[in-house]
Parts: C-alpha cells; sequence; structure tokens
C-alpha cells in the first residue's frame, strides 16, 4: 500500500492545572507519518455526529507509527483521534473529528 498523504499526530499531557484549579493540556511533541486519508462510512460519520463530533476522517497508516497520540492535523486543522482500529499487522485505521462547539 502506497501512503502518500502527510499526517502530524500531535502529543499533549494533561497533568497540569491552571489557576483554579481546572485540568490542562500542554502539546509536548509531533511527529509527521505517511498515510492515506479516506472518507468514512456514513454510519461511522452519523455514530460520530451523535457523540459530538463533525467532520470525521480516517487515516490508514502503519501501526508502528502510532504511538498513543490524541490529536492528529491535516491540512492545518487540528482532530480529536477518538477510535482506532487495526485491520491486520500492517494497517491500522485511526478514526477523527472535530468537536462540535470547540474550535
Amino acid at each position: 500500500m502506497y501512503f502518500s498523504d502527510e499526517i502530524i499526530l500531535i502529543t499533549t499531557d494533561d497533568s497540569g492545572t491552571d489557576e483554579i484549579g481546572r485540568q490542562t493540556e500542554t502539546e509536548t511533541g509531533r511527529v509527521t507519518v505517511y498515510g492515506n486519508i479516506k472518507s468514512v462510512s456514513r454510519e461511522e460519520s452519523f455514530t460520530a455526529g451523535s457523540h459530538g463530533y463533525s467532520n470525521v476522517q480516517k487515516f490508514v497508516l502503519h501501526p508502528w507509527d502510532y504511538s498513543g497520540e490524541k490529536y492528529a492535523m491535516v491540512d492545518g486543522k487540528r482532530k480529536l483521534i477518538y477510535r482506532t482500529y487495526q485491520t491486520d499487522p500492517d494497517t491500522l485505521e485511526l478514526y477523527a473529528a472535530t468537536k462540535r462547539g470547540i474550535t
């Protein structure tokens, strides 16, 4: 499989708190990997939408390129990785979307 799309995986640390005690999230690193960007099924889009997600995309890449990162960025748009699925030993699907109401 030829992976030609650039995907930036973003690592975060959410162990900090702000001045009033709310949990904060700090970006700790980025790594660029190559994969394929695919559209999702109607069912996947509907299910994600019912959980408050929009603009759902599927990223297909090698499992050894993914280390549990929480976010992915494609075309300058940051998305939350909400689900992963390993289809075979050499292929991992990441499902990512934006959360409605949060910019």
